[in-house]
C-alpha cells in the first residue's frame, strides 16, 4: 500500500466558476479544451525545494533533515491568494507562481478539478483528493463576486470563537486526508485572523507490480559517503542505521542523467496515470547530493524523464513513513522566492477580496505525511513495456537506495509534481 498526503494553511483566497465581474467585465470560464499541463508547478516546486534545501532559514541539507512536501498543494493555496490580490502583491505572486492572467489560471484549475473528478468517478486505480477552502471572518465584508466565483471554497466563520473555527478547519483537513492529518491548526493560530486559506491533498496508490514482503531484508542506510563491510560477513565496519529494504528485480524505466548527475527510475502506480520517480545521485555523500539538488530544473528533469528506457533493474528501496511540518520555515522560504508584500501588513494588497485594509498573510503552515511499503511501489510491467525477461536475459542494473535519495510523485497526464521528498536520515523514519 502507498499513501501520501499533505495540508497547507495560509491567509489568502480561492476560486470558482460564475459570471460575476471580479477579474474582467465578464468572468466566464470555459474548461472545454483547456490546457491542463502544470509545468509552472514543476518550476515553482523545484525552486521551493532548493530554497528549503539550501536556504539560510531552513538548510535541510546542512542539518541532515528529511524533507517531504506538496508543491501542488502550496502552489494551489498561493493561487487562491493570487485571485484576491492586487497591485505589487499580485505582480509578485504572478512571477513566483508562473501565471499571467487570473481567468486563464481559474480555467486551468477548474479543468483539472474536472479531470480528477472524472478519474475518481470512473474507478481509477488510486485515490487523489484535493480541496481548497477560504474561511472568512463574518466582519470582513468579502465582495459578492468573490463569493460567487469561489462559492465552493468560501466559508464564513467567526474568528472571535477560535475554538470552533479551528475545529471546523481541522475537521475539513482530517476528512480530506482521511484522518492522516487530524490537526493542522491550533486555536492560537487564529487570533486576530480575518481570513484563513486551507488546502488539503491526499494520495493513495498501489504499485503496478508489488514488492514481495518475503524479499524485504534488513540493510544499513549509509548516511556517510562510504560504508565498508568486513569481508565475507556482511557486518558494517561503521555504525549505520538498519532499515527494512524492499527488493525486487523487474523491468523498469531507467536512465542516467549527466545534467542531474544522477540515476533516474520510474515506479508507476496501477493505472499508469501516476508514478513515483527516484533520483539517486551518482556521487556519494553530501557534496554529491548537493550537486544533484543544485542541478534540478524543469528542463533538466523533463529531459531525464524522457530519456528513460525499459531496462531490467534490481530495485532496493527502504520501507518507510515520514511526517514533516513546515511552519517557521515556510514564510521566510516564500519571501526568498519573491513573495514579500503578502506577509507585510503595510504593503499587502488583497483588494480583490475586500476593501478592508491591513489584510495580509500572518500564518502559514504545511504538514505532510508519506508511507511507502511493499504494496505501494513497483516499476513498469514487463508485458506493457514489451520486454520478456525470460527470453532476453540480462544482467540487471542495480538501483540501490541505501543512501540519501530524492523522490517525487508525478501525474503523467498533467506533467505535475504532486509530492516531493528527500530521505537522508533513517533515524527519523519508521518502517511501516
Amino acid at each position: 500500500m502507498r499513501w501520501t498526503l499533505v495540508a497547507l494553511a495560509v491567509l489568502g483566497a480561492s476560486v470558482r466558476q460564475t459570471l460575476a465581474q471580479c477579474f474582467t467585465k465578464e468572468d466566464r470560464v470555459t474548461i472545454l479544451g483547456a490546457n491542463q499541463e502544470l509545468h509552472e508547478v514543476v518550476d515553482f516546486g523545484l525552486e521551493l525545494y532548493k530554497e528549503l534545501e539550501f536556504g539560510p532559514a531552513t538548510s535541510f541539507l546542512a542539518y541532515g533533515r528529511n524533507l517531504f512536501f506538496s508543491p501542488y498543494s502550496i502552489w494551489s493555496a498561493l493561487i487562491l491568494a493570487y485571485f484576491g490580490s492586487g497591485g505589487n502583491t499580485e505582480a509578485e505572486l504572478q512571477t513566483a507562481l508562473g501565471v499571467t492572467h487570473k481567468i486563464d489560471t481559474l480555467t486551468k484549475l477548474r479543468a483539472l478539478e474536472l479531470t480528477y473528478d472524472l478519474r475518481r468517478y470512473t474507478g481509477s486505480n488510486y485515490t487523489f483528493n484535493l480541496a481548497n477552502r477560504i474561511y472568512v471572518d463574518n466582519d470582513s465584508s468579502v465582495r459578492d463576486c468573490i463569493k460567487n466565483i469561489l462559492f465552493k471554497e468560501c466559508r464564513e466563520v467567526s474568528f472571535k470563537n477560535t475554538v470552533k473555527a479551528a475545529k471546523d478547519i481541522n475537521d475539513f483537513v482530517a476528512e480530506t486526508t482521511q484522518g492522516r492529518i487530524p490537526r493542522l491548526l491550533q486555536e492560537s493560530d487564529l487570533r486576530d485572523a480575518k481570513m484563513v486559506l486551507v488546502n488539503a491533498a491526499f494520495f493513495k496508490g498501489t504499485w503496478s507490480s508489488r514488492f514481495l514482503s518475503e524479499d524485504t531484508f534488513l540493510a544499513p542506510f549509509r548516511t556517510g559517503p562510504f560504508l565498508s563491510f568486513e569481508e565475507g560477513t556482511g557486518t558494517p565496519l561503521q555504525d549505520g542505521v538498519m532499515v527494512s529494504m524492499m527488493n525486487q528485480t523487474g523491468v523498469f524505466k531507467h536512465g542516467e542523467s549527466r545534467d542531474l548527475r544522477a540515476q533516474l527510475l520510474e515506479l508507476p502506480y496501477q493505472g499508469g496515470a501516476m508514478s513515483m520517480f527516484l533520483l539517486l545521485p551518482e556521487e556519494e555523500g553530501p557534496t554529491g547530493f548537493a550537486k544533484t539538488a543544485e542541478s534540478l530544473s524543469s528542463a533538466a528533469l523533463a529531459k531525464a524523464m524522457n530519456s528513460t528506457k525499459a531496462t531490467v533493474v534490481n530495485v532496493q528501496l527502504p520501507r518507510f513513513n515520514m511526517s514533516v511540518e513546515l511552519m517557521d520555515e515556510l514564510e521566510p522560504t516564500l519571501q526568498n522566492l519573491g513573495l514579500r508584500d503578502m506577509f507585510d501588513g503595510d504593503h499587502a494588497n488583497f483588494t480583490a477580496f475586500t476593501s478592508l485594509p491591513g489584510l495580509s498573510v500572518t500564518k502559514s503552515v504545511h504538514k505532510a505525511f508519506i508511507l511507502v511499503n511493499e504494496e505501494g511501489a513497483e516499476a513498469a510491467a514487463a508485458t506493457s513495456l514489451g520486454i520478456n525477461i525470460r527470453t532476453r536475459p540480462k544482467t540487471p542494473v542495480k538501483f540501490v537506495c541505501d543512501r540519501p535519495f530524492i523522490f517525487f510523485i508525478y501525474d503523467n497526464d498533467t506533467k505535475n509534481i504532486l509530492f516531493f521528498g528527500v530521505l537522508r536520515n533513517p533515524a527519523e523514519i519508521q518502517g511501516p
